[in-house]
């Protein structure tokens, strides 16, 4: 089979969880499938045994902007509208030389929303992936959501809630949805890697530790880490003073707004860490994992905290629910509440058999139902029901 995916974000350039899940997808995929990959021109990769082409589009250097006294808005629509069209030209090439038949888009986008059309012109089966909503949506993201659901095959989603959530905030009749073809896949781990090491004894030094990139304003909400600042706030006021690793990008002048002087001591932040191997030692090396988000999809740190058998904490939004079940393989709380997340933080700390019992439990659970093989299989009879 001759598969195109498109998407807009892709490593190492862009590092959250959808690109980290679409790499893994690719490299399976390609095992099997002849495997073309198109990506905007500010990616300039290479992967064995992919074909990979780049989508080129105007852009106009910051002293170029200021000279001519162009605003930001009105460059971004020249620079989306170009690679519009440069995406109407080139595409079409790709399909015949390839000969593609299957084509997957992942995440909306007006480039995604070209494609989709491409398709359709071509008539080529396609496949929109969502992988999450953007907590603020704008207009030309809503609206390229819309198109791309509209005029492709079928939607894949990878929880449950996502679909619910979309229908919600979609400007098309409600009736249509009824219509399309949705399949729900999970998010899939390499559960191999993602094992505890049980050869040697792995000093606990942190108590907590939070995965996350808290880049900018909306990531810094959506991860909900103001909540996770005011449970540890708490907890030192009833004299237990825990030691908190935050690895993922963190915008600190950001964050000091939002974090108590009397706090700031109990977190370690160790930034972007590109190697999954010093990862998954600093996983190893806490007691327990938390995840306070206000807006998740299907959090892949998560997954590989439960792989690790990493007794976690989870607030109860997106994916969340489907991949732990309360207090059988980990604890959920309602997101927003600082004090129920201190209090489960306290007990999961003093409870060292319920410790044992979430991560044994949640390493089957990703053992059992997410691991990657499954995944793939799933995935292709999705491919074959086109």
């Amino acid at each position: 089979m001759n598969i195109l995916i498109y998407s807009y974000n892709f490593l190492p350039k862009d590092r959250g969880g959808m690109e980290k899940y679409l790499l893994s997808l690719v490299q399976r995929l390609k095992n099997k499938h002849k495997i073309v990959l198109v990506l905007p021109n500010r990616h300039n990769i290479s992967l064995n045994n992919v074909k990979i082409y780049n989508i080129h589009g105007i852009k106009v250097k910051s002293d170029i902007k200021n000279t001519l006294g162009f605003t930001s808005l009105f460059l971004s629509s020249l620079s989306i509208l170009s690679s519009f069209i440069s995406t109407f030209i080139i595409l079409p090439f790709i399909l015949i030389k390839n000969k593609i038949d299957i084509i997957n888009v992942f995440q909306p986008s007006p480039n995604a929303s070209a494609v989709i059309s491409i398709a359709r012109l071509f008539r080529k089966k396609s496949i929109i992936n969502l992988r999450g909503l953007e907590g603020d949506a704008s207009l030309i993201y809503q609206l390229s959501l819309d198109f791309t659901f509209l005029f492709s095959n079928m939607i894949i989603i990878n929880s449950r809630d996502l679909l619910k959530r979309y229908i919600q905030t979609s400007h098309l009749p409600k009736f249509l949805f009824s219509k399309k073809k949705g399949y729900y896949l999970p998010n899939g781990i390499n559960t191999d890697y993602w094992k505890p090491d049980k050869t040697e004894k792995i000093d606990k030094k942190f108590d907590l530790v939070f995965v996350g990139n808290l880049a900018d304003k909306s990531q810094i909400k959506n991860k909900g880490i103001k909540f996770l600042y005011e449970a540890i706030r708490i907890l030192s006021k009833n004299n237990l003073n825990l030691k908190v690793v935050v690895i993922g990008h963190a915008n600190m002048h950001l964050l000091k707004k939002i974090i108590a002087p009397d706090i700031k001591n109990y977190f370690d932040f160790d930034g972007f860490v590109e190697n999954y191997g010093i990862i998954k030692n600093k996983l190893q090396k806490s007691r327990i994992f938390v995840l306070p988000s206000v807006s998740e999809g299907m959090p892949n740190s998560l997954m590989e905290a439960m792989a690790l058998e990493i007794p976690c904490i989870a607030s109860n939004v997106g994916g969340v629910p489907e991949l732990i079940e309360n207090n059988v393989d980990g604890l959920t709380f309602e997101s927003k509440n600082s004090r129920k997340l201190a209090d489960l933080i306290r007990l999961l700390l003093e409870d060292e058999n319920l410790q044992k019992k979430l991560g044994i439990n949640a390493r089957k659970k990703m053992v059992d139902k997410f691991n990657w093989n499954q995944i793939i299989t799933k995935l292709e009879i999705l491919y074959g029901k086109l």
